[in-house]
């Protein structure tokens, strides 16, 4: 019988840490955020010093946490859940290793792209692949390479936890709890001496490059409360309209990731004659800062928060349809990316009379796509008769990263890259040089196709060009499109020629919402009826003498955006994001000027300078 006078000493439970693995997840994770923030091109001292030591700190609470919960798994489950939790913390390693270029190129978190793909259609999603201009082989190897380090990490861990064995580190379940606790007291008291003392600024970059993108106390944006929810506007195809005796032709070039400041006379000498020659604007902004956006504001003349895939045709390609014309299509561009096909031509495609697909792949490269393209074009011109009551509508390709054009010729810009290295990109401003030459070479060869299509269009003809969006090249922090609204990614060719003797240019700036109201003002004269467009006729002052333009949002309506009046940039965030049209308060991210420079936060500026774009967007009337 036992002697139950005894004492009972109650055994302290411990872990025993695999500080091999543990520690090489630290020691990695630790590096590429403090990388990442190193990296970031602005900001001050005390403002890298306060991230770093921010980094550092959220690193060690995360490994910590892990011991913790992998020690209670091991302790109170099966096997199974502590090999499966294993997979799951070198889960969260790659996450974060693929959420550094991400952030980096395009301002993208991984965990912004994992939440926005379940609501892809499956079609949709092998397009955004196609998209990246990735081959779907690179993927499929890209998905097998990452399993092989998932089994990899399994493998570590089991080969790491018999060496930890022989001289095995000990944690109480206390002491790890503890630790946590004073980890967080610390970043806390840490968060209050840099919002007093660090010059933090609220772009959210540093705080992006975070291991949990937060902190306690990160720089609350500026609110404003508004009157009313943004206007809702229900999509419907416009009236007919009596056919008119006297069609011109009309041609509209839009070309992927084209932005303004490139087209010179050394890159695009047949482009920047076009300009000249016609009409332009000092200030032209696309709608959006991508392609689907930005072709659903050209189409359907309105602004990117209405965007829809289930906008089925666009109204003033039904008008030009009643008004007798017959519509052509001639793209290198695949239509079927957020079913840009049927939102802009019908379910059906019942606006398109002839449709003229140019498609690329691996054999086909995007260069030859667009150069196949503008040869039929010609060709339809230099055959037909009259070309009289036919709209061409022509989008090209060759601009869109990794850009491509013909290197069997002489490549007038050197050196340029062979392929986009994006891990390098996302490092390194090395090769940045290269990159542009590359862009460079792409925009010289769509000039030259655009000259050997503008010699054969008459001149009564309306012709139109634009980019569907910019390109960026780490101006304002980030690579290519698709990341943030800066002047690089928005501001985009719009070159008008309208006829032989066009009207006079009642605006200085001008968007894509703006470019069927000025076809349509055109050609239909006194029966145009400007008050079922949000765009204005460049031949009419405007009733809204603000631009806006939005960030892309995947398949769901955007929820950033700009308004630009000219002098002032005022980039706004909708407090509740995945309910645009039911926020009533807006987070101001930023106030620039016409130089996309920031000024300081100003109430006054933006009540002076934005109150009736305001209060035309979100008014009840």
């Amino acid at each position: 019988m036992p002697n139950l006078s005894k004492s009972v000493q109650p055994r302290i439970a411990r872990i025993k840490v695999n500080y091999f693995y543990f520690g090489f997840l630290f020691v990695f994770l630790t590096l590429l955020h403090v990388v990442h923030i190193l990296l970031i091109d602005h900001g001050s001292l005390s403002t890298k010093f306060f991230f770093v030591i921010y980094s550092i700190t959220q690193c060690f609470l995360q490994i910590m946490g892990l011991i913790l919960i992998g020690g209670v798994i091991s302790a109170y489950l099966p096997r199974f859940f502590t090999s499966l939790f294993i997979v799951c913390t070198f889960l969260l390693f790659l996450a974060q290793v693929v959420d550094f270029p991400l952030i980096r190129i395009m301002d993208m978190s991984i965990w912004y792209v994992l939440d926005f793909l379940p609501q892809e259609s499956p079609k949709n999603f092998i397009e955004m692949l196609y998209a990246s201009n990735i081959s779907i082989s690179a993927w499929i190897t890209g998905g097998v390479v990452g399993l092989i380090f998932l089994v990899f990490g399994v493998g570590f861990f089991q080969f790491t936890q018999r060496k930890v064995s022989e001289k095995p580190l000990l944690l109480t379940y206390s002491a790890g709890a503890t630790t946590v606790c004073m980890g967080f007291i610390c970043l806390f008291l840490w968060d209050i001496w840099g919002i007093n003392y660090a010059s933090i600024q609220k772009d959210g970059s540093h705080e992006k490059a975070l291991p949990w993108k937060a902190t306690f106390f990160y720089p609350k944006l500026n609110s404003l409360v508004l009157n009313a929810p943004l206007k809702q506007v229900h999509e419907g195809l416009l009236t007919s309209a009596l056919p008119l005796e006297n069609k011109p032709p009309i041609f509209l070039f839009v070309v992927e990731s084209l932005r303004e400041d490139f087209i010179t006379p050394e890159i695009a000498p047949n482009l920047y004659r076009f300009k000249k020659d016609n009409i332009s604007f000092d200030l032209a902004l696309s709608n959006a800062n991508a392609t689907q956006l930005s072709w659903f504001s050209i189409f359907h003349s309105k602004l990117p928060f209405y965007w829809s895939t289930d906008a089925k045709g666009a109204p003033p390609l039904k008008v030009l349809k009643d008004l007798g014309y017959k519509i052509n299509l001639y793209t290198s561009s695949c239509l079927r990316y957020y079913e840009m096909d049927k939102v802009i031509f019908g379910e059906e495609k019942q606006f398109l009379d002839s449709g003229h697909y140019f498609s690329h792949d691996d054999e086909t490269p995007i260069h030859k796509s667009d150069t196949d393209n503008i040869k039929e074009l010609c060709k339809t011109i230099r055959k037909s008769k009259s070309i009289d009551g036919n709209v061409f509508v022509v989008f090209l390709e060759s601009t869109h990263f990794s850009y491509d054009w013909p290197r069997d010729k002489a490549t007038l810009f050197k050196p340029c890259s062979d392929g986009i290295n994006y891990l390098k990109a996302a490092l390194s401003h090395e090769d940045l040089g290269k990159i542009k030459n590359s862009y460079r070479n792409a925009i010289h060869h769509i000039d030259s196709l655009f000259g050997k299509v503008d010699k054969r269009i008459p001149k009564e003809a309306i012709v139109i060009f634009t980019g569907d969006h910019g390109e960026e090249f780490y101006d304002q922090g980030y690579l290519f499109h698709a990341s943030n609204l800066s002047k690089a990614q928005t501001h985009v060719p719009l070159y008008y020629k309208i006829g032989k003797n066009p009207p006079a240019v009642a605006t200085d700036m001008t968007s894509h919402i703006d470019i069927f109201p000025t076809i349509l003002h055109h050609i239909q004269g006194k029966k145009f009826k400007p008050d079922l467009y949000h765009g204005s006729s460049i031949f009419m002052k405007r009733s809204f003498p603000f631009l806006v333009s939005a960030r892309y949002n995947a398949s769901r309506t955007p929820y950033e955006f700009f308004i630009h009046n000219g002098k002032y940039k005022m980039t706004a965030r909708f407090s509740d994001e995945h309910q645009i049209f039911k926020s009533k308060e807006l987070k101001i991210l930023s106030l620039l000027d016409d130089k996309d420079e920031r000024i300081i936060y100003s109430p006054q500026i933006i009540n002076e300078e934005f109150n009736d774009a305001l209060h035309h967007l979100f008014s009840n009337h």
